[in-house]
């Protein structure tokens, strides 16, 4: 089981399926924000930052370590530039991640889907040690 919380709502996932439909979620202009962890432990962790089809996803493996972020080359972004994710329903809360991390949509639920199996750092895409 998989906990699930978002802008505004936390969920539990009991399979694959319920959980690629929670992060299908969006707000406002196609953003969201989501925290997986499994059932009641808070660590590992994964962050998953969503603006329409691009994401930024972090794994955290406990507390007081920076963990890992996601490496992508997607195209259609700026090598060196940034691309601006949601972390709540406020814009001035938005944050900045480099080009350089950001991957599709696509492949952070395949990160999430593999997460929800182990608690492992997933293996399905590359990763950048913060």
């Amino acid at each position: 089981m998989i906990k699930i919380a978002d802008f505004d709502s936390t969920f539990l996932a009991a399979a694959p399926h319920d959980l690629e439909v929670i992060l299908q979620r969006r707000h406002g202009k196609g953003v969201n924000a989501f925290w997986l962890n499994h059932d009641t432990e808070e660590y590992p962790k994964i962050s998953i930052l969503v603006n329409a089809e691009l994401a930024a996803v972090h794994y955290i493996p406990e507390e007081f370590q920076a963990g890992f972020r996601s490496c992508g080359k997607t195209p259609g972004l700026e090598p060196n530039g940034t691309t601006a994710f949601s972390i709540s329903g406020f814009s001035g809360d938005d944050v900045e991640e480099p080009n350089e991390s950001v991957v599709p949509f696509s492949t952070a639920l395949a990160v999430a889907k593999e997460f929800f199996a182990s608690k492992q750092l997933p293996k399905c895409i590359d990763w950048s040690e913060l």
